[in-house]
């Protein structure tokens, strides 16, 4: 599998207070984008993923929304879960080392452009395996018990 599973944050390089940008690659094709905002919801957009030399390709895209264990439907959202017009996006990564938080220095991955609505394009490497963070792992569990999951 390419060197690019894991999960990626962008509170690994930048110091983070109430949000955090984070992108879970699993072994198995399969990850997340999730956007954490204490003051807010929690935000999962599920996809299949691959990589082709420097281009990653996100597909069968949904988003999910979370309000601590309760699955929310956001004032702007018809539903709780939302298909995006173009169910894939590609885009440009560039694996590189970093400076992160603490001035350690950290594999980084760069895009050529934000997921989906957010701003977030570098992400500092964090762990190899996602579902080895507990809350993390109750997610995804909840997700496959909606039915939800890719």
């Amino acid at each position: 599998m390419p060197d690019i599973v894991g999960y990626w944050t962008g509170g690994s390089l930048y110091h983070i207070a109430w949000e955090d940008d984070a992108l879970a690659l699993m072994e198995n094709g399969t990850g997340y984008y999730f956007w954490f905002s204490a003051a807010e919801y929690d935000s999962f957009h599920t996809f299949r993923w691959k990589l082709d030399g420097d281009r990653l390709t996100l597909t069968s895209i949904k988003e999910f929304h979370f309000q601590g264990d309760e699955l929310i439907k956001p004032k702007k959202l018809s539903n709780n879960v939302v298909r995006f017009p173009s169910d894939t996006i590609d885009v440009q990564v560039v694996r590189t080392i970093r400076e992160g938080v603490g001035m350690k220095q950290i594999p980084a991955l760069e895009f050529s452009q934000p997921f989906f609505y957010y701003t977030q394009t570098e992400f500092g490497f964090e762990r190899s395996d996602v579902l080895e963070i507990d809350w993390h792992r109750q997610k995804v569990e909840q997700l496959k018990e909606l039915g939800a999951w890719i």
